[in-house]
């Protein structure tokens, strides 16, 4: 514990979140957790899926936030299990079809289907967090 005030920059709690804004931007890691919000951001509620992935070059867990159509997800994530070791990575824009509206950014997610479930435990044990399954083959794996 260290003497500083609570409301000083060594205290400071810090999230970590991945944004795609140019092509080629990506990341790899494992795939530890999922959960849902309410994004209010357009004035309009939609649903959207929040994916952790637990980073390869620091270990650190970084959230990525869906995108597109409601449920504003990632399909490619949502159908490998938790503790899968994935890439995920903006590969193309493409042009809009309606005039007035934002090109649409195609972000990809890659996997060979390597689990990783020593990262995944890890997580767990940290956070306390245990992921919702979201595939039958969630049950084959031993959660903490």
């Amino acid at each position: 514990m260290n003497d500083s005030p609570l409301f000083s920059p060594d205290n400071l709690s810090t999230s970590s979140y991945m944004k795609f804004e140019k092509v080629g931007d990506s990341l790899q890691g494992v795939y530890v957790a999922r959960r849902e919000i309410v994004n209010k951001i357009s004035g309009t509620p939609k649903r959207q899926f929040v994916y952790t992935i637990v980073g390869d070059q620091d270990g650190q867990p970084i959230d990525v936030y869906g995108k597109g159509k409601e449920p504003q997800g990632f399909p490619g994530l949502n159908s490998v299990p938790f503790g899968t070791h994935v890439g995920i990575r903006f590969d193309e824009i493409l042009p809009s079809k309606k005039k007035g509206f934002a090109d649409a950014k195609v972000i990809n997610v890659y996997t060979k289907g390597e689990l990783k479930l020593d990262v995944l435990r890890a997580f767990q044990e940290s956070t306390g967090v245990l992921p919702l399954p979201t595939t039958p083959l969630n049950e084959e794996i031993p959660f903490a």
